[in-house]
């Protein structure tokens, strides 16, 4: 497959704040940073898919009684928000961005549709994608491969706190060793947890390529959607 110039990122709500807060100002800045800095001279599209873990999700409401679809409801309001919060960081920065919900809300976001979504990226809009598919039970990362699909975005980035995918572990196995490349028949079978099954059948289908990489190390969000090898890249089989 040819160098890609077109990327989703799927960023967790988790890297908004940390364990002190929902919103950290310096977790912010390195974010937005990162996304300056990559995205200013670039000539593509790119958009991204925001969740709302810092603030509200619906498995661990429903823990607290709270049926599991209001539960969900809640935590598509919660990824409206950070939405918000980093399209008006972006645009101080002079990043050209748009709020894109898949539900109304208010006059705060526009509500999604494949068509504007392709007319703002074709003007060189950076978009965020919030509110999951605007059903409950939909993980944020089968969001982000659906919206690629929909989109035409061939490459789906997918951000996390470790260097790639690995067999098992990082953080509890010092020899948990780092997949390379990785096709989507051996993610679903080794039911490797990075992304949920669902996410790789879907890319599988319409022969997505996802990068998986560490969103923390300075400089690889630029990186990546240079062309450089970094993290694993599942994609199908040659």
């Amino acid at each position: 497959m040819a160098k890609s110039n077109t990327f989703l990122l799927k960023l967790s709500g988790e890297i908004l704040g940390d364990e002190n807060a929902i919103f950290s100002p310096e977790k912010i800045d390195y974010l937005v940073t990162e996304l300056t800095e990559a995205l200013t001279d670039f000539k593509g599209k790119f958009a991204i898919v925001i969740g709302g873990g810092n603030i509200a999700r619906g498995r661990e409401l429903s823990s607290l009684g709270i049926p599991r679809i209001r539960a969900d409801h809640m935590g598509m309001l919660a990824t409206c928000i950070n939405g918000i919060l980093l399209c008006e960081s972006l645009k101080k920065k002079g990043l050209k961005s748009k709020v894109m919900s898949a539900l109304s809300c208010g006059n705060f976001t526009e509500v999604y549709s494949v068509e504007t979504a392709q007319e703002y990226l074709e003007k060189g809009y950076l978009l965020i994608f919030t509110m999951g598919t605007g059903n409950p039970l939909f993980s944020t990362d089968t969001v982000s491969v659906l919206r690629a699909i929909e989109l035409g975005l061939k490459t789906v980035l997918k951000a996390t706190k470790v260097d790639g995918v690995y067999d098992k572990d990082p953080k509890k196995f010092k020899n948990a060793k780092m997949f390379r490349t990785l096709t989507f028949d051996e993610a679903i079978m080794h039911d490797l947890k990075v992304m949920d099954r669902e996410a790789f059948m879907l890319a599988k289908d319409h022969n997505l390529e996802i990068r998986v990489f560490n969103a923390l190390t300075k400089g690889n969000i630029k990186r990546v959607i240079n062309g450089k090898d970094v993290g694993t890249l599942v994609k199908n089989a040659v």
